[in-house]
């Protein structure tokens, strides 16, 4: 009697670990999928629309995205510049008296790693402002770029602190068919455009910039990466220390 009923007593030991290896191998289902609403761009009463009705194109020319994820964007077309702070739900238009001033609509802008209140535009005239409050109020950097030397800005850039200063690259060509790289250092006891495409700088018969970014180590190396182009048939790379 002892031994059928230890006999029963383990098989039912072995039925209830069977079932409990059976739960625990049960996959655990995903939850439904739903929708979140949000608000389609409507017309230009409203802060849902990045372009006003009267805007001659219908996209932003470039944008820039700070380190806490404030959005900033131009559209080559009106005088002011674009900004959201919740991901690009809604927009409000900065529009500082002296950038209103200069009567020529944004083409580039940048914003600095290290400070989502520093901005930096180029104009269509080539003329470049800089904001450290977030576009609230700007200032020109004193100078064309054609007085930089760069007379078809295509990259704008501004690099992490160094030292104190942020330095402001803007690439492009001449006007003439030769690579121009210029960059301003903000934050200098007296603030400057430096001519960084001289001499015996960058590939023979360079037309012109493409792209531009600042090495992750700038504060120490100093080191600038393009990509630049001559007449869209090859593309290099180069390094300006």
């Amino acid at each position: 009697m002892k031994k059928k009923i230890s006999r029963i007593w383990g098989i039912g030991f072995v039925i209830v670990l069977a079932a409990s290896l059976l739960l625990s191998a049960a996959p655990v289902s995903a939850g439904d999928l739903g929708w979140n609403e949000f608000k389609l761009p409507s017309d230009a009463t409203t802060s849902n629309v990045i372009l006003n009705a009267d805007a001659l194109t219908d996209y932003a020319v470039d944008f820039a995205v700070a380190s806490d994820g404030t959005l900033y964007a131009v559209d080559g077309q009106n005088i002011w510049v674009y900004k959201s702070t919740d991901a690009g739900k809604t927009w409000s238009r900065k529009k500082p008296a002296n950038l209103v001033a200069a009567a020529s609509a944004p083409i580039l802008v940048a914003v600095a790693p290290d400070d989502p209140d520093l901005v930096a535009i180029v104009l269509a005239n080539d003329f470049a402002f800089a904001s450290t409050d977030g576009m609230a109020k700007c200032s020109d950097l004193g100078l064309t770029l054609a007085g930089a030397a760069v007379a078809n800005p295509r990259a704008l850039l501004i690099s992490p602190d160094a030292a104190g200063k942020h330095h402001i690259a803007v690439g492009g060509d001449d006007g003439a068919g030769t690579i121009e790289v210029a960059s301003y250092n903000l934050g200098a006891t007296v603030p400057s455009w430096t001519d960084l495409d001289g001499t015996g700088v960058g590939p023979d018969a360079t037309d012109s910039v493409l792209a531009m970014e600042f090495s992750p180590g700038f504060a120490s190396d100093f080191t600038l990466a393009l990509v630049t182009e001559t007449a869209g048939t090859a593309v290099f790379l180069e390094l300006y220390s």
